[in-house]
C-alpha cells in the first residue's frame, strides 16, 4: 500500500479460521496479522486498519518490531 508522503507498506493478513495457523514454522503469524474474513455476496471481506508512517519517520526492519 502506498500514499504520497508516506512509507510503502507491504504486509499479509492471515485467516484466523485456518486450522494450520498454529503450525507456522517461521513464526511469521503475529496476533495483529490475523483477521476474520466474512462471507458476502461477491466473495469474502475483511475489515482492517492499516497505518502508514510518514516518509521522514526512521525506517526499521519488520523483524526488529516483533
Amino acid at each position: 500500500m502506498t500514499a504520497p508522503g508516506h512509507q510503502r507498506l507491504v504486509t499479509a493478513i492471515f485467516d484466523g479460521s485456518d486450522r494450520a495457523i498454529d503450525r507456522d514454522a517461521l513464526s511469521a503469524v503475529k496476533p495483529g496479522l490475523i483477521g476474520t474474513f466474512q462471507p458476502g455476496p461477491s466473495g469474502h471481506s475483511l475489515e482492517v486498519a492499516l497505518v502508514l508512517l510518514p516518509e521522514a519517520f526512521p525506517q526499521t526492519s519488520h523483524l526488529q518490531r516483533g
